[in-house]
Order: C-alpha cells, then structure tokens, then sequence
C-alpha cells in the first residue's frame, strides 16, 4: 500500500497542498472563487436633539422651560391649567386645554431656519375657521380646522394634513430659506417652496399656545406635551428621533 503524506503550503497563494507519494508530487488547487462580500450598511445618521434647541415644555404639572432659556405665562389668568395623562399613559404629564385658557411664550429666537415640534391630541373638531394651538408672530404655527391639522407660515403658506382622529399624534413643522415641511408620526405630508420675501421675523417672537388672536380669542381644545422651539431646521433623522422618544 503506499503511503501518503500531507504538506500544507501556508505561503502560497492561491492555497494549495500537495500530496507526495513514490510516484511524485502533484499538486492539487483548492477553490480560487473569491468568498462573499459582506454588505456594509450606510452608517447611521448623527443626531443632536440638543443642539439649537431653545426651549423644551415637557408639561409634566408645570409650564417650565427645561432648557431654562424661555418663559411661559398663563393667558386669562381666571382659569386655572390642567393636566392629564401623556401619550405613554404616565399621570399629570402633559398640559390639558378645555376652556378660555392659553400659554404665551415671549422671545423665542428666530432665524431663516426654525423649527417646531409638539406632540398634541384633539378632543373637538372646530368648523368656525381654523384654530391655532401654536402661533408665533412671524413665524411659524399649527392650526386645526375640523379634523385635519395644518403647518403654515406667518406669511399664508399652508400645508394640510389629511383626515386626523382624537389620539395622540406628533407634529413638526420646518422652514428654511427655501422651503416649509410638515411632518406628522414621524411621516413628512406636506412640503411647499416659500415666496421671495417670505421672511418678515425679528430676532424673536412671542407664541401663543391653545388659541388664536385672528380667530375671535377661539380656544383650542385638546391634550398638549413636549412642545420644543429649535433654531434650525430639523432633518429627517432629528423628527424620527423625536417621534420616537
């Protein structure tokens, strides 16, 4: 019987190893086909939910500003702020608004680029015009007009969402120099370019939170929390973030 012995070639390439016997060494190649390439995924976004930000209203049985930067004061002082369970069911962790009542927000900073992002639940559907429950003069807002949500500029540009229940939901509105986006859950509806001149702000503006002074003093009803003012326009990642706090 003959014997064989087995030499591995490890300083080869391509692989191979040879088999020795009486007869002489032949040489036999393994497999040359170059192994799978792993897939490598697009890195992840950076996200900074910090940066820029000017104020954070977390509700949580008060109106304080987290950042500390910003003040809220209470509009018809004869009524007195309530408060309910948030969007994670957690007790007196966001703001309630059910009758005459509202928040004004002085001096938040304004820039070409803005933008802002609230979580809200509706409770009435208003058919007498539309509503708003975040206003700034000159700058940007929400509004309700029956069962659909709108993003808008100071300057008339409007975006509208489509048909919206009573649950929780999160919106955010952007403006840059070129256009305004409006995002709902996360989701962007509405995307428009801005006229030339569009931009009529000053350094700051006062928003009013829960009613509206071009609507007759109508007071929005409905649950409120996490209403965040940011000096920048948010991208896609920054409100996929936030919907997902």
């Amino acid at each position: 019987m003959k014997k064989h012995i087995i030499i591995f070639a490890a300083a080869i390439t391509p692989f191979a190893f040879f088999s020795c016997s009486k007869e002489g060494v032949q040489p036999q190649q393994l497999s040359t086909a170059e192994p799978p390439q792993i897939q490598k995924h697009a890195p992840m976004p950076i996200v900074d939910l910090q940066k820029d930000l000017d104020g954070r209203f977390e509700f949580n049985g008060n109106v304080l500003d987290q950042t500390g930067q910003l003040k809220a004061k209470l509009w018809n002082s004869r009524y007195k702020l309530a408060y309910t369970a948030d969007r994670k069911g957690t007790p007196n962790a966001a703001i309630e608004y059910n009758g005459p009542v509202g928040l004004v927000i002085d001096d938040v900073p304004q820039d070409t680029s803005v933008s802002v992002s609230v979580w809200v639940r509706s409770e009435f559907y208003p058919t007498n015009g539309n509503v708003p429950f975040v206003e700034g003069a000159g700058s940007l807002a929400f509004e309700q007009f029956e069962n659909t949500y709108q993003a808008s500029t100071w300057n008339g540009t409007y975006l509208l969402s489509g048909p919206i229940d009573r649950n929780w939901h999160h919106l955010v509105v952007t403006r840059d120099a070129n256009s305004l986006k409006f995002y709902i859950d996360g989701n962007l509806v509405g995307n428009s370019p801005l006229p030339a001149g569009a931009f009529g702000y000053g350094p700051t503006s006062q928003f009013i939170i829960a009613f509206g002074w071009n609507a007759g003093y109508q007071y929005w009803k409905g649950a409120m929390d996490n209403l965040c003012f940011y000096r920048r326009t948010l991208s896609w990642a920054d409100v996929q973030a936030l919907y997902k706090q």
